[in-house]
């Protein structure tokens, strides 16, 4: 995705490079994130199908994608710094939000592109947290499964096999 926005700071200088970067940063977090939601629902069918392949395959493409993630919020931030430095922009929160809010009545067509995608990675957040929860659900499921047979197994008072053939 392509992000297309300028800003000129007040001693008139373009920051068009820095918020194009910007913009490109976020929306590679976003499809990053998607890419994420993709494998966790992989991740839930091998486990639902017990495919062990799969499962190791899924999480080791999480990782590489979480490691891809940090690494672009780190640039993000050293990004909105430098806008900030730059731009003498007074900041009231931390983060992406105290960044949009400074740039909300002064950059109006760059705050509404930032906040949209700042939006839909915030439902694509949700939407992570659901599918680790239910993915969290049956793992826990098929560990009391398994504790439940060596339980079974393991007790003498109930044999598993009918010695009488």
């Amino acid at each position: 995705m392509s992000i297309e926005i300028s800003l000129q700071n007040p001693a008139g200088k373009s920051q068009n490079g820095k918020l194009n970067e910007l913009g490109s940063i976020i929306a590679k977090n976003m499809d990053d994130l998607k890419s994420y939601l993709k494998f966790l629902h992989m991740q839930q069918q091998a486990l639902i199908k017990g495919n062990l392949p799969e499962l190791e395959q899924s999480v080791l493409n999480q990782e590489k994608i979480l490691s891809s993630i940090d690494e672009n919020q780190n640039l993000t931030t050293e990004l909105m710094l430098s806008i900030i430095k730059e731009n003498s922009l007074e900041i009231k929160s931390p983060g992406i939000r105290g960044f949009l809010e400074s740039i909300k009545d002064t950059y109006k067509i760059e705050y509404d592109i930032l906040y949209k995608l700042r939006q839909t990675i915030a439902d694509l957040v949700k939407k992570i947290i659901e599918t680790n929860n239910r993915n969290k659900i049956l793992v826990d499921h098929s560990r009391n499964f398994i504790k439940e047979i060596f339980t079974e197994l393991s007790n003498p008072a109930k044999p598993v096999l009918d010695r009488k053939i």
